[in-house]
């Protein structure tokens, strides 16, 4: 059940975000995503790591324990209450051979609460395993029906099928209860017909046997925010402009330290501080935070590097009433 006091700072979120609008902001983050390293073992269509360029542009990083401890310090004195943690930004958290240290080293300091992206091809039984006790952990994956097509967009070859075993092996075992799984449909990455994704859809909510009551399987839509899929801009229609709420509601931490300006800021082409080095005060409310709010309310978000072509407040489903609730819900875990 949440509490007034939960309820009290999304409240003041929402007065910052939509109502005043304001770039100078009275509230904190309530969403806290931290990198755990930016390899990944995947090469996804859709992602800067299809680039072999990309760690030319980005150096290898990973996030050891005494680093993440002092970025939790800093988030907890700047006056950050939330207890989700979402492990998301660029690369996959398991190819950090510490990430158990680092999810110990989060409980720690009181969140306990962990909802982020993985593949699933590293989330073997044993892994799950040696994750720590005392907190709960939800994993998002995109993943389809289509084993063809799922290992040319996303997966190496017989990627698939270890995927699925991984994730049929969570959900069968009663004893991880504490263990759940959020399924995104990424047909739509290269598929239109309506007809054929309901098809696709269909086929992986009949994937799995669920028995525990402890996955759930959405469509994905995807949008222009790393640069690399321009042919979804054109799909929309830019004729309402939604003020994008990511700025007023998220802490995006880079392994390196960095805060970047969105969840899918995987180049960290807008930086606006280090924890390293800065307070979060510092950098929340600093002139570079600042500015690229300013720019988004005054509907110029090419004017900030990261937003510049990312079609994302032109969707109106995004911003649906539905959305927002399933948003609430599952990602930012209000009632959690």
């Amino acid at each position: 059940m949440v509490s007034f006091a939960k309820l009290n700072r999304y409240a003041r979120i929402f007065y910052d975000w939509q109502i005043r609008k304001n770039i100078n902001l009275s509230s904190l983050p309530e969403e806290v995503s931290i990198e755990a390293t930016n390899v990944c073992n995947f090469r996804c269509e859709f992602c800067p790591q299809s680039d072999p360029m990309h760690h030319e542009i980005v150096p290898r990083t990973y996030l050891s324990p005494e680093n993440a401890k002092e970025i939790f310090r800093r988030l907890r004195s700047g006056g950050i209450l939330t207890r989700t943690l979402h492990w998301t930004l660029d690369g996959e958290p398991f190819m950090n051979r510490q990430f158990n240290e680092l999810c110990a080293t989060a409980i720690e300091h009181g969140f306990d609460n962990m909802y982020f992206a993985t593949n699933g091809m590293l989330l073997t039984p044993e892994s799950i395993q040696k994750l720590p006790k005392g907190a709960t952990y939800t994993f998002t994956i995109d993943y389809c029906a289509d084993p063809g097509f799922f290992e040319e967009v996303r997966g190496t070859r017989g990627s698939w099928s270890r995927v699925r075993e991984n994730i049929q092996e969570v959900l069968s075992d009663g004893k991880l209860q504490g263990f759940r799984f959020e399924i995104q449909d990424m047909s739509t990455f290269k598929i239109s017909d309506q007809e054929e994704i309901n098809i696709r859809f269909r086929n992986l909510q009949n994937l799995f046997s669920d028995k525990y009551g402890r996955l759930k399987i959405f469509r994905k839509t995807f949008h222009n925010a790393t640069g690399l899929v321009e042919k979804f801009v054109n799909m929309r229609k830019k004729n309402k402009y939604h003020l994008c709420p990511y700025p007023w509601t998220l802490l995006n931490v880079a392994s390196n330290g960095d805060v970047v300006a969105c969840c899918r800021d995987l180049r960290r082409q807008t930086v606006l501080g280090n924890l390293f080095v800065q307070t979060l005060p510092e950098i929340w409310n600093g002139a570079a935070f600042q500015q690229l709010r300013r720019n988004l309310v005054d509907r110029h978000p090419e004017r900030s590097a990261v937003c510049n072509g990312c079609d994302l407040p032109y969707d109106d489903a995004k911003f649906s009433v539905r959305n927002l609730v399933r948003t609430a819900v599952g990602r930012l875990q209000v009632f959690h």
